[in-house]
């Protein structure tokens, strides 16, 4: 007991020093808490460490196993709605989840958009559908269906052009159908004459940005 004292007393009077008097008192019912505290779970620690160590080490061992064996799935679906045809517009919409197997990953996917999903590209409607898979571990798995292509055969129509047309060929074109469909050389025709050619000149631009991208 007097050899803990010791200590105390020379706490006590850095604190002084550096705190001064009054100060010390009012952190001093805190410190003293904090002492007992430490001081009982160490009291603790030592008297029951043969039993804590066994604990600690067993829960170590269950942890990384469990770490080991609940290692995750990660699978991905994109769908592709493609409306060229009908408002040159395409939308895509990833879906994606993590779990627990390969198994459930894919009976996901499958139940929520059809049997035929990871089995290659599924097309319907319009929609085309294609995933990959992740990896779990040091084995990994991946399955990569067609990739989606942008069917451009409109935008040929459009220039009429053919489909092995030369970038300076459809450079030709669209030149001479930009004079052609040009608005300013429509400023005196009528409204839906006008409506025409701006919508044509639309439609040559937008064909023509698409293939010389």
């Amino acid at each position: 007991m007097e050899v803990m004292l010791i200590p105390l007393l020379i706490l006590f009077f850095i604190l002084v020093a550096g705190f001064g008097i009054e100060n010390t008192f009012k952190i001093l019912p805190p410190l003293i808490i904090l002492g007992l505290l430490i001081y009982f779970l160490g009291w603790i620690a030592v008297k029951y460490f043969w039993i804590i160590l066994p604990i600690w080490f067993i829960s170590k061992l269950l942890s990384n196993k469990n770490k080991g064996s609940s290692s995750t799935y990660s699978r991905t679906y994109r769908r592709t709605n493609d409306d060229f045809f009908n408002s040159g517009s395409t939308n895509r919409t990833t879906y994606g989840g993590t779990f627990n197997s390969r198994e459930e990953a894919e009976e996901f996917f499958r139940t929520f958009f059809g049997r035929g999903f990871g089995q290659g590209s599924t097309n319907t409607g319009g929609n085309t559908y294609s995933g990959y898979s992740g990896q779990n571990g040091s084995s990994s798995y991946q399955r990569t269906t067609n990739t989606y292509a942008t069917d451009k055969s409109k935008y040929y129509t459009i220039l009429g052009v053919s489909k092995n047309a030369s970038q300076d060929e459809i450079r030709k074109t669209y030149h001479k159908l930009a004079k052609e469909h040009h608005p300013d050389k429509f400023v005196n025709s009528s409204d839906s004459e006008k409506k025409y050619h701006e919508n044509k000149m639309k439609e040559i631009n937008d064909a023509y940005e698409n293939l010389t991208k």
